[in-house]
């Protein structure tokens, strides 16, 4: 049997704040004060479809969302007006990391919605909101604090066609 994989899924934008802070902090974006702080996983083994990334295009002011790992990809790629290989990394690339079950205390979504502090209708929503964007509550895990990257066993990016491994974690 395959042991169950715990990743938390960003953009390597986010993964240079991520080494150079040497951790994964909690997230505090539209997390009210009431509400504990927590680093998210899930064990989707392709993409967790509630990584939203939104991007505002200057010229315009539009406002455009990007959901799946590989329109992160494309777009990053489309970004820049030279051609960029997919064996390159840019802002918009894809990574995850995973974390190793014995160094990290995660908690079920279950948990997540008894200790949170988060109202039984902001629970709601969030379920459905991901649930209409193809995601899966079950498969999503917290841990209460930031996440140390000694902690994590290894980084892999999107290079359009597969997880390619960076580094090995710590």
């Amino acid at each position: 049997m395959v042991a169950k994989q715990y990743w938390h899924y960003t953009v390597f934008e986010h993964l240079q704040s991520i080494v150079s802070d040497r951790m994964i902090n909690t997230a505090d974006t539209w997390v009210s004060r009431k509400v504990k702080r927590v680093v998210w996983f899930s064990t989707n083994p392709c993409w967790e479809k509630t990584v939203v990334k939104i991007v505002l295009n200057n010229e315009t002011g539009m406002k455009t969302e990007l959901r799946s790992r590989d329109e992160l990809f494309q777009f990053g790629l489309s970004g820049f007006n030279k051609e960029i290989s997919p064996d390159k990394v840019n802002a918009f690339t894809p990574v995850r990391l995973e974390a190793d079950p014995e160094k990290v205390n995660l908690r079920s979504f279950q948990n997540y919605k008894k200790r949170s502090g988060d109202s039984k209708s902001v629970i709601k929503g969030l379920v459905q909101t991901a649930k209409k964007w193809g995601a899966n509550p079950k498969e999503w895990y917290v841990v209460y604090e930031d996440v140390l990257l000694s902690n994590i066993s290894l980084i892999q990016r999107w290079n359009s066609e597969e997880w390619i491994s960076m580094m090995k974690g710590g």
